[in-house]
């Protein structure tokens, strides 16, 4: 289940929260079919069919959803990218909007929980974060970041489950080959220059938004960062108890 689920009473959603199976499964996809998620994992039943929480992925929830991104705001029936494994065609919206976590738990199962604390992100799978672990400050840290809705490399993420590859926003995150490696609103992936609105990869952070993109840090305030930030000071930002502060967080 996608941690916006959870949200879902608080943003005047409570009627489609009433209607989900926390005991089921919300997504059919298991890395570990191929080769990935190293470790344990098993699906929770019912399936994702059976509980019901497949068909209500394809619920559009307009907040969830940038009003800047004319982008491909549905996800079409697909082995790996859908919550049914594309078996009865549902076909499941988007969210501009996701945690920022480590996209390195692409190929471990709980890799926050493997992760030392202090290279660890605030979210990740099965995370455990309290305020009162992020040292660094609430308003030193990331919890949310911008994604737009076409992506070259993947599909962008639901907010209902996870696909493959679904692991979040990484803003440092170097897994595949872009140009730049890291950064914000990159656009060019191993070599393929897509025009802007297409992000590169799976993780990167980027928005329409000239310049940079919007997060949300761990106090619950909204900010802009500037794509010229320095990688150092975004993998601060990253990170919520290695010590590092940036003198100037974004205001």
């Amino acid at each position: 289940m996608h941690g916006l689920v959870i949200l879902l009473p608080y943003m005047e959603q409570n009627a489609l929260y009433q209607k989900w199976n926390m005991s089921g499964a919300s997504g059919n996809f298991l890395g570990s079919a191929h080769g990935y998620s190293i470790g344990s994992s098993t699906l929770a039943s019912p399936d994702a069919v059976a509980s019901g929480n497949a068909a209500l992925s394809a619920t559009l929830i307009s907040t969830f959803i940038c009003p800047s991104d004319p982008g491909p705001q549905t996800i079409s029936p697909s082995s790996y990218y859908s919550p049914d494994l594309g078996s009865t065609g549902i076909i499941a919206t988007k969210t501009s909007y996701d945690f920022v976590t480590a996209c390195a738990g692409v190929a471990y199962y709980n890799y926050w929980a493997k992760s030392s604390t202090g290279t660890r992100y605030a979210f990740g799978e099965n995370s455990t974060t309290r305020v009162t672990d992020i040292t660094d400050g609430s308003s030193n840290t990331l919890a949310m970041g911008e994604q737009t809705l076409a992506l070259y490399n993947g599909t962008t993420s639901s907010w209902a489950y996870a696909g493959w590859v679904s692991v979040g926003i990484d803003p440092v995150g170097a897994w595949n080959t872009t140009y730049p490696a890291q950064g914000l609103n990159i656009w060019n992936y191993n070599g393929t220059q897509n025009p802007v609105g297409t992000r590169a990869s799976w993780y990167n952070a980027a928005s329409l938004h000239t310049g940079g993109a919007n997060f949300v840090f761990a106090d619950g305030s909204v900010h802009f960062i500037n794509q010229s930030i320095d990688i150092p000071s975004l993998t601060y930002l990253c990170r919520s108890a290695d010590g590092m502060v940036i003198p100037n967080p974004p205001q």
